[in-house]
């Protein structure tokens, strides 16, 4: 086991084998945050930049196998295709289950998939102007250092919503006003559609 699936499998041990030994929940407590740094590491680049750091195939999210040298998709789908999840790496510390866990998924994925996507038509500027934005209009801002894997479920789904929000609207921003899709589309609509 490693990345996600060993930390899940150290925390349904410390939930089921050491349920009343506060000693030994203290151990593992302190071993799945020292453990859990790298991945979420990975997954704040993630969801902070679309950057994905990870060499030893240890986070929920992984490059697809489809993509040439230069990062595009040689299937013909770039956008669906660019990543894809792995399931046994999914955290357990979501605690949803069902629909809403895979919404979550869902979220963190495609907040990854807006940062490459701007980052793509912008270049390296994606997310430079979004940087001091992240959180200011909550109170439920998360330093880096306290990302642990016992941190409170609320306060990771708040963060990966936030996270969500700000990278749907910057790629708005940059579709509909920097690139003017609404514009663009008329045009063509004129002299395609003959209106």
């Amino acid at each position: 086991l490693k990345g996600g699936a060993l930390l899940n499998a150290v925390s349904a041990l410390m939930e089921a084998e050491f349920l009343g030994d506060s000693k030994a929940q203290d151990v593992l407590t302190y071993l799945l945050d020292a453990a859990s740094v790298p991945y979420l590491s990975m997954l704040r680049g993630w969801l902070d930049s679309g950057t994905l750091s990870d060499p030893y195939g240890e986070f929920m999210i992984e490059h697809s196998p489809d993509e040439d040298s230069h990062g595009i998709s040689t299937s013909g789908d770039n956008w669906l295709h660019w990543y894809i999840v792995r399931d046994e790496h999914i955290l357990c510390s979501l605690s949803l289950t069902g629909r809403e866990r895979e919404i979550a998924v869902d979220k963190i994925l495609t907040t990854g998939k807006y940062w490459n996507a701007i980052q793509f038509c912008q270049g390296s500027q994606g997310r430079e102007s979004d940087e001091t934005k992240n959180g200011e209009d909550s109170g439920m801002q998360i330093d880096a250092s306290e990302w642990k894997f016992t941190m409170s479920s609320i306060e990771l789904s708040a963060y990966i919503d936030r996270s969500y929000r700000d990278a749907a609207m910057r790629l708005r921003q940059v579709v509909l006003g920097e690139y003017q899709l609404i514009n663009s589309l008329r045009v063509m609509k004129r002299y395609f559609l003959l209106d």
